[in-house]
């Protein structure tokens, strides 16, 4: 491979090592293992030489200096994105530069360099403006968007950048069910695992995080009850709950028993797992899960829809041979 890419073997093992210990560092800065992207990065300093490309050395300060902030010391994160800044706009890394350049502002901020700060959002602003690729500014802005929102930008910046930060938002909120997508497609390609994983085949069992959610944290079985009649039912209200599950108790009653039975779920496996709105309450099926029955039903239902779709091809020609035969005869 280094022969045919025209590198010596060396520089070509150096690259990849390179690049992915950047990308391990932030794997483990995105899952807040901060102290391993710590180990990570500091491993990689080293490496950093006077042979290093600029490109090389931004990127490694790009990500360093997110995780400098991350962890609360803004001062030195700015210090380190001031400097892949100039490294990435010296070599012309146009995209590389503006997701530097978010990162950068918060960091000034954040250490009481209001006014630098206010420079490079408007540096940003007129690049963003004329960029036409713009996908990976939006999954920046996504990961800065809460500290963002504290910044007291001058009103004419905030209005260019809320479709920013508004597309970010769109995107972020679609990545689960590309995620159930993929893995529907495809079982070989290396996707994470959901974030609840869901077995209603045999022993109903939930798995948060990998890690399965015990009786003892449910606490009640009615409880984990509760969970699967929402993941299997329309939008319900209260009162539906009520009748399928304690028809005959008072309704003071059944208000207490529903109100401690949905904080014990949502304190199971998440505040936004089941959603209110309008009175009904429902499954979130924009989160990041897999639910087996449900994979088992599209799954036949695609079965279906092939079988119908091969009925379909071969009717045609059946029909057709038979009318050939007749001539023969």
């Amino acid at each position: 491979m280094s022969n045919r890419l025209g590198l010596h073997p060396n520089i070509s093992i150096l690259f990849w090592i390179f690049y992915n210990m950047v990308a391990l560092a932030r794997v483990a800065r995105l899952e807040k293992q901060y102290n391993a992207a710590e180990n990570l990065l500091q491993d990689l300093f080293g490496r950093i030489s006077l042979e290093s490309s600029a490109g090389e050395e931004a990127l490694f300060r790009l990500e360093y200096g997110c995780l400098l902030l991350e962890t609360n010391k803004p001062k030195q994160a700015a210090e380190e994105l001031t400097l892949a800044a100039r490294l990435y706009e010296q070599d012309g890394r146009i995209l590389e530069l503006n997701i530097c350049r978010l990162w950068l502002i918060v960091a000034l901020f954040q250490s009481g360099q209001s006014d630098i700060a206010a420079l490079y959002a408007q540096e940003f602003v007129t690049a963003y403006q004329s960029m036409k690729e713009t996908a990976s500014l939006h999954a920046a802005a996504g990961q800065i968007r809460n500290w963002f929102e504290q910044i007291p930008l001058p009103a004419e910046l905030s209005v260019t950048l809320s479709p920013l930060f508004a597309r970010s938002a769109l995107s972020i909120a679609k990545i689960p069910a590309l995620r159930r997508k993929l893995r529907q497609v495809s079982r070989s390609a290396f996707i994470s695992q959901p974030r609840l994983k869901i077995h209603g085949f045999g022993p109903a069992q939930v798995f948060l995080n990998g890690k399965k959610v015990s009786l003892s944290e449910w606490q009640t079985r009615e409880t984990r009850d509760l969970f699967f009649f929402f993941l299997q039912s329309p939008p319900q209200t209260k009162e539906d709950v009520a009748i399928a599950f304690w028809p005959d108790i008072s309704p003071a009653r059944m208000k207490m028993r529903f109100k401690t039975n949905m904080y014990r779920l949502r304190h199971a496996i998440g505040q936004e797992t089941i959603l209110f709105k309008d009175d009904l309450y429902r499954f979130n099926t924009e989160i990041d899960y897999e639910y087996d029955v449900e994979n088992f039903e599209k799954l036949l239902e695609q079965s279906k829809t092939a079988v119908k779709e091969e009925e379909k091809n071969i009717r045609p020609r059946s029909s057709h041979c038979a009318g050939q035969r007749n001539v023969f005869i």
